[in-house]
């Protein structure tokens, strides 16, 4: 039997492509994915939840066992990417939500910081808020380029917008 789509419900569907889409700069595994989403039921946010928090869970303790430093920074990149997954379907005042996004964060910067990744977090007044921003200066030399701004869409983390742009851009100088 031919199985073109990894769900019938398109939400789900998309959402395993957006988790596999940050594989080639490292943002998640495709093993990993595959047995993730085998215990989810579509439609069913809690199985959601609950598969991608566990393998979130499963790769930063990985990346906590491991020695080598670019395969534990790339753990936890991963594993940043499997709370920001696992969070996004859950109702807006959900407590789960909260505890996840907390480790989403947390393992993103740890993830950055364990690979030498340089970069600066922002805070722009913006009325009485803030707007979060996260620049990456490129190598040296490279002041004399062009600098690239990108914004996420409505539902987008600034975190996850690294594996979109950000690795390919510092790659290239």
């Amino acid at each position: 039997m031919k199985r073109s789509r990894f769900f019938n419900n398109q939400t789900y569907h998309f959402q395993t492509l957006r988790a596999l889409n940050d594989i080639p700069y490292g943002g998640a595994d495709t093993s990993e994915i595959l047995e993730t989403i085998k215990h989810i039921k579509a439609g069913d946010a809690d199985s959601w939840y609950n598969a991608w928090e566990r393998t979130g869970d499963r790769v930063s303790a990985l990346a906590c066992r491991t020695k080598d430093p670019i395969s534990r920074g790339r753990a936890h990149l991963r594993a940043h990417n499997y709370y920001r997954t696992a969070e996004f379907l859950l109702a807006p005042h959900d407590p789960r939500r909260a505890i996840s996004w907390k480790k989403n964060v947390e393992t993103f910067y740890k993830g950055l910081d364990t690979l030498g990744v340089r970069y600066e977090r922002i805070s722009a007044p913006y009325g009485a808020h803030h707007l979060n921003a996260l620049y990456f200066p490129g190598p040296q030399g490279s002041e004399k380029r062009p600098l690239i701004a990108i914004c996420g869409g409505f539902d987008s983390t600034l975190e996850e917008l690294y594996f979109v742009l950000v690795t390919a851009g510092l790659e290239r100088g």
